[in-house]
């Protein structure tokens, strides 16, 4: 089963997606998955921004990884904007933990 992801959804990347992380996991906000270039099977282009520790998008990145080494850390309905300041502060938060977390094991 392939997991359905999209723009918004915050994506964990580790060795299971890419050698390229290996030394170096990366959270990964999305901004599409690019269906317009042609990959082997299993494998995928995707765009997104890379975030750092506090969740902030550090730089846009375009990467080659597979679909069985992608872990959804949060949908694009958890980490869309709130107009109240309280959820909006408690989401960011949540994605900051879930990338410490995730990422350094805390």
């Amino acid at each position: 089963m392939t997991l359905t992801i999209r723009a918004g959804d915050v994506l964990h990347l580790n060795r299971a997606a890419s050698v390229q992380f290996v030394a170096a996991p990366i959270m990964l906000r999305l901004i599409r998955v690019r269906e317009d270039l042609v990959t082997y099977h299993g494998w995928v282009w995707l765009e997104g921004y890379e975030l750092d520790q506090d969740g902030d998008a550090t730089r846009k990145r375009e990467i080659f990884v597979q679909w069985a080494g992608l872990r959804l850390m949060s949908t694009s309905a958890s980490t869309s904007t709130s107009t109240s300041t309280s959820t909006s502060t408690s989401t960011s938060t949540s994605t900051s933990r879930s990338y410490r977390d995730a990422v350094y094991g805390r």
